[in-house]
């Protein structure tokens, strides 16, 4: 018989093809059979986004598939979080009357975002940056409207802690997707694939994406951090909540993410974004 990489070389082998040939060949030895897409998530803790197809989501669909369950999610949500709300009293409180005594201007930031299933709500946060004269743009970590006082607030990560009264009513979660504003999400739906699949979550005051990526900054940042954004929504359990919710604390000591873009990736996605006329940056 012809050897299989002999019939597979001139030209690429269907999925098909593939397994047909793997069921001839494998099925008696003591070998393991994974398929590329999942072997890098595995590995790398994000989804392939170039190479994701709306075939990947067929899991939402298994009668097997659990996931967290809302009850169970919602329950962890209410007990951490009135927890954190008592003990970030303090923080908040010194941290806005720092940012009165030196800026002098509004203590929160509130902003429109997009939640769960498309409806949006009301971000409140402590306000770490000054108003920019030049329109919105992207925010970056060394970006230079941010205040001494917000620098510090972001540093510590105090700056977040007023959305825990939003994971109280229920508008947000302690660990999901970071909700974006609706101008930016227009944006990035048209512009990359599957965009939207994240808000078949709760938005999240930290994130899988949050703790592995930083800021977004760019259009490649974003993309990179709905990589990860994907990863968390197929792999979503009350266990992982935990476990992001301890890498989140650590990030206090060791503020850099863990996870950059490689080479490859950053490559691809310029590519993409030549092929797509420029629009709106928000922050």
């Amino acid at each position: 018989a012809e050897p299989a990489e002999g019939r597979f070389q001139a030209r690429g082998a269907s999925r098909l093809e593939v397994f047909e040939t793997v069921a001839d060949a494998c099925l008696d030895l003591p070998v393991s059979l994974i398929e590329a897409g999942g072997l890098y998530e595995e590995l790398f803790g994000h989804v392939p986004l170039g190479t994701t197809t709306s075939a990947w989501f067929q899991y939402l669909l298994h009668p097997r598939y659990r996931g967290s369950s809302p009850l169970s999610k919602r329950a962890l949500d209410l007990t951490l979080g009135s927890i954190a709300a008592l003990v970030s009293v303090i923080p908040v409180a010194i941290g806005a009357l720092a940012i009165w005594l030196t800026d002098r201007g509004p203590v929160f930031h509130r902003q429109v975002r997009i939640g769960e299933g498309g409806h949006v709500f009301e971000l409140v946060k402590l306000r770490t940056m000054r108003e920019s004269v030049d329109g919105p743009t992207w925010t970056q970590s060394d970006d230079e409207r941010i205040t001494p006082v917000g620098r510090v607030l972001r540093r510590l990560h105090v700056d977040e802690l007023p959305q825990l009264w939003l994971v109280l009513k229920g508008e947000m979660s302690l660990v999901g997707p970071r909700p974006e504003q609706p101008g930016i999400v227009s944006d990035l739906e048209h512009r990359f694939s599957y965009y939207d699949r994240r808000h078949l979550v709760k938005p999240g005051i930290t994130g899988w994406a949050q703790v592995r990526c930083g800021y977004a900054g760019s259009h490649i940042g974003s993309a990179w951090k709905l990589c990860h954004d994907l990863y968390y929504l197929k792999r979503r359990s009350t266990l992982f909540d935990l476990l992001i919710m301890l890498e989140t604390l650590s990030t206090v000591v060791v503020p850099e993410p863990i996870n950059r873009p490689d080479g490859r990736f950053i490559v691809a996605m310029r590519r993409a974004e030549d092929d797509l006329p420029a629009s709106l940056e928000v922050t």
